[in-house]
């Protein structure tokens, strides 16, 4: 259940040219002409163009700036950056909702009978299974008692320790509200989503908006949710009521997802940056300052492209330092993908930042969120407007000046 640790490639040892003054011109790679390679004003217009703004993610803009920011690690490191893959996205159904059922008087269609948990593998109808006791069968419908974070996960690791071919729920009302971001789907909120939706200020209408907000209040209930090993179906009242009074003896359901559940249960839908800059002494797991900042943006003002300029130029700064030894670490640049679905990027990063380096800082442009959990020394660059010119040159510039302290060791 938990998302599995995507282990980036060996750390790059690069070499890069000296570079002027944030605002100058800088030969990014070795070949550039002087006076050719972009300014960091030059990536934040090319970041804030309507190519490659809004950044949301399964849309053309967003895969434009994945291949552009990819070039500029490139240009800047010297080397590929790593393209780290992780499931990203929300399923939409594609199959019915009905239930059918086995009964002494013959086959009993509930329509509309159950949402699937996301997660639920796909699975055709057409041949049922026991509803009983034992090994092989489906339980009766269970309750959840616990919906904290602590109950939903606890619940996911039975789902996953278990034998049963599929789950059957019937929650109180109370528990089926607050599971409600696990049964929602683009093309049909449950009614306390809709509720719940109609209340969030802060939540925008737009279709594209609509995934990323379901993401993220599902990662505050389960951030290590993920592909389930069976069907959990979540019955409607009605049809709790229908299995105790026709007492079948087996079931019959489909689960069918979109192309997007196709991505998520081969653990794809996202995509990692990473640039790594080491010192030429580095060995084992290299020492290194990460700059961690989404990349991926939502429907309205544009939110990530300044942080998303200030981490290209602390690469662009500090990049001969590090290679030179004159540094005291090493310098890792994480632009992330999946901000808007409840940090996914940060998640699926932090495994490898714990296995694969000494991490001795952390500075983020917004919340350091999941990457908090690596326990150092770590500051949180408020994020600035891209419209603001004024302001997104002091995030870069404070983002710049807090890198430099941290690769002195201060």
């Amino acid at each position: 259940m938990r998302p599995r640790a995507l282990a980036l490639v060996a750390a790059l040892v690069v070499t890069l040219l000296p570079v002027t003054a944030s605002r100058g011109r800088a030969a990014d790679a070795p070949g550039a002409g002087a006076g050719t390679a972009p300014t960091p004003d030059d990536d934040l217009a090319r970041l804030t163009s309507s190519a490659l703004s809004p950044r949301v993610v399964g849309t053309a803009p967003h895969a434009a700036a994945r291949a552009f920011l990819a070039e500029r690690l490139a240009a800047l490191a010297g080397a590929p950056a790593t393209a780290a893959t992780f499931p990203l996205g929300v399923a939409d159904l594609r199959s019915p909702r009905d239930l059918v059922l086995t009964t002494p008087k013959g086959p009993v269609v509930l329509r509309d009978a159950f949402r699937p948990w996301a997660g639920s593998p796909t699975r055709a109808a057409g041949t049922p299974v026991p509803l009983a006791d034992g090994r092989g069968a489906v339980p009766l419908p269970g309750r959840l008692p616990d919906t904290s974070p602590e109950g939903v996960t606890r619940f996911l690791r039975q789902v996953e320790d278990g034998t049963a071919p599929a789950i059957l729920l019937a929650p109180s009302p109370g528990a089926r509200a607050a599971i409600a971001p696990f049964l929602d789907v683009p093309s049909s909120l449950t009614a306390a989503s809709r509720a719940a939706r109609d209340a969030d200020a802060s939540a925008l209408c737009s279709p594209e908006a609509l995934a990323p907000w379901i993401a993220s209040r599902r990662a505050a209930l389960a951030p290590d949710d993920g592909p389930l090993r069976v069907p959990v179906l979540v019955l409607e009242d009605d049809a709790y009521e229908a299995l105790d009074r026709e007492k079948p003896t087996a079931i019959d359901f489909a689960v069918a997802w979109d192309a997007v559940g196709d991505a998520l249960a081969q653990g794809r839908g996202g995509e990692n940056l990473v640039a790594v800059v080491t010192r030429p002494d580095a060995t084992g797991a290299p020492a290194v300052v990460v700059v961690a900042v989404p990349y991926d943006d939502a429907p309205g003002p544009d939110r990530t492209s300044a942080g998303v300029a200030a981490a290209l130029a602390a690469l662009r700064a500090y990049a001969s330092a590090v290679r030179d030894g004159t540094a005291a670490c090493g310098l890792l640049v994480a632009l992330l993908d999946g901000g808007t679905f409840g940090a996914r990027g940060a998640r699926a990063l932090l495994p490898t930042l714990r296995d694969a380096y000494d991490v001795k800082a952390l500075v983020t442009v917004g919340p350091a969120g999941p990457l908090g959990a690596l326990g150092v020394p770590t500051e949180e660059v408020p994020v600035a407007p891209a419209a603001d010119a004024a302001a997104a040159r002091a995030t870069r510039d404070d983002v710049v000046a807090r890198v430099g302290r941290a690769l002195r060791g201060k």
